[in-house]
């Protein structure tokens, strides 16, 4: 889960959809949900790899902002592994 801080620059009013689009660009990919403030948080798909959230925003009478999208994040669950390990004794 991705903690979301703050989005001020909209180009047009106070929104009242946002969505927010996971490794897309077109807005019309977009499924709206109603707020005018973000969530605190998003989950991204459990794929593992690279991913970039878009963000666009509507006001009341149906204007889309211009595409605002986040630093690209990694997802990353694997562990890393040992495949040798050569020790010495100090005594």
């Amino acid at each position: 889960m991705l903690a979301i801080t703050s989005l001020t620059k909209f180009a047009i009013s106070i929104p009242s959809w946002y969505c927010i689009l996971e490794n897309s660009t077109a807005v019309g990919g977009c499924s709206w949900t109603a707020g005018a403030s973000l969530p605190a948080t998003y989950s991204v798909a459990a794929s593992q790899g690279a991913k970039t959230l878009s963000f666009f925003v509507q006001d009341a009478v149906g204007n889309i902002s211009a595409r605002v999208d986040a630093n690209a994040v990694t997802l990353d669950t694997v562990a890393p592994s040992v495949t040798n390990v050569t020790g010495t004794n100090s005594n």
